[in-house]
């Protein structure tokens, strides 16, 4: 075939191709028109569309419109994977305002929030994670789990967080995101809400299902000489998180009854070892049936850090003398408020290898 067009026949060729060029980008246009569209919009202007589970809920009038006036948590009726969620916030006064998702049931769902009155502060954006009815923040600190940030009180802020398989990202308005690289539940699906401690207004909640996570995270890696699994007195194992802490509130139910669990180690030789403890809410040691320590680690305010209750590495040490053989290391631990049920233990010695003496 002659590939040399007559100049009067490339006319309508080209007017096809233009014609070609102009289907293929308006299909493309509609795409992204498709693909924009949220994948849920509530302006929170009512309570149509709201499930309640709230222990104060009201719409209000506000200068720039309706909004929805929150204290305890509110679900939408969707199942949710990965994507986008923002919501805009206002806060009054001393509130604990933010996001829930993946929620299994009202005892379980990851949760994030900003915290107005601690703003600027290292835990002014939180990861919490609720198990068994419990929020977990006293176990789940530092950089991993907290980032500090401006959280306005008396205006209008934008919270997002972006969910991404077994990873999230939280920010307020703009600024640097929290990401947490692994979620603790580890669920892949479930409602999506609102959730607050204390009265927060809540207005223009939207949902899309396609987005990225570019930031990094930090992982939470275990201290040095952590111990990673105890034992039930029936001989059931508990693991530890990746940060080392035994989150109790994942295996059981907070009662007014402690739960005592046990470690065992042998050594070969005699040896003198550091326990360092950090622990929510009380506890008592004991080595080979013998006390060694006892102590109360709860929420005082906010002072400073420690005020806070935080589970952190060695915030309490005993020196031991050990002799060689087997050794039993148990542990009685109460919950005394629902902000986190747990310890981390370890156990090192001078100048030795601490695998040499690890069961």
């Amino acid at each position: 075939m002659n590939r040399d067009l007559h100049p009067a026949m490339s006319i309508p060729c080209l007017s096809i191709l233009c014609l070609g060029v102009s289907c293929i980008n308006m299909y493309r246009n509609q795409e992204k028109t498709v693909h924009s569209k949220p994948l849920y919009e509530n302006p929170l202007s009512s309570l149509d569309d709201i499930e309640q589970a709230a222990r104060s809920i009201e719409i209000l009038s506000t200068p720039e419109g309706k909004a929805l006036q929150l204290d305890g948590v509110v679900l939408f009726p969707l199942d949710f994977v990965d994507g986008k969620i923002t919501v805009e916030i206002l806060a009054e006064k001393a509130c604990y305002p933010g996001i829930l998702f993946h929620w299994a049931d009202s005892a379980n769902y990851e949760l994030v929030y900003a915290v107005p009155h601690v703003s600027g502060q290292p835990d002014a954006v939180q990861y919490d994670p609720v198990f068994n009815f419990s929020n977990t923040w006293q176990l789940y600190n530092g950089p991993a789990f907290q980032k500090n940030a401006i959280v306005p009180m008396n205006t209008w802020f934008t919270l997002t967080v972006i969910v991404r398989g077994d990873k999230a990202s939280i920010q307020v308005n703009e600024q640097t995101p929290l990401v947490v690289e692994t979620l603790a539940h580890g669920r892949r699906s479930g409602r999506v809400g609102l959730w607050s401690y204390k009265t927060a207004l809540f207005r223009n909640l939207k949902i899309d299902k396609i987005a990225n996570i570019t930031a990094k995270g930090i992982l939470s890696g275990k201290p040095e000489g952590a111990l990673d699994a105890w034992e039930t007195s029936d001989g059931v194992v508990l693991k530890t998180e990746a940060n080392g802490v035994l989150n109790l509130n994942r295996y059981v139910a907070p009662s007014p009854h402690p739960v005592r669990v046990h470690h065992y180690f042998e050594l070969e030789g005699s040896r003198e070892l550091q326990l360092g403890i950090g622990f929510s809410d009380e506890v008592q040691v004991f080595l080979d049936s013998q006390p060694i320590f006892s102590g109360a680690n709860t929420f005082k305010g906010f002072t400073d850090e420690l005020s806070r209750g935080w589970v952190v590495p060695g915030l309490e040490k005993v020196n031991l003398k050990l002799a060689a053989g087997r050794h039993e290391l148990a542990v009685e631990i109460k919950v005394t408020e629902p902000f986190g049920w747990g310890m981390i233990v370890t156990l090192e010695e001078k100048n030795q290898d601490y695998e040499e003496m690890k069961n």
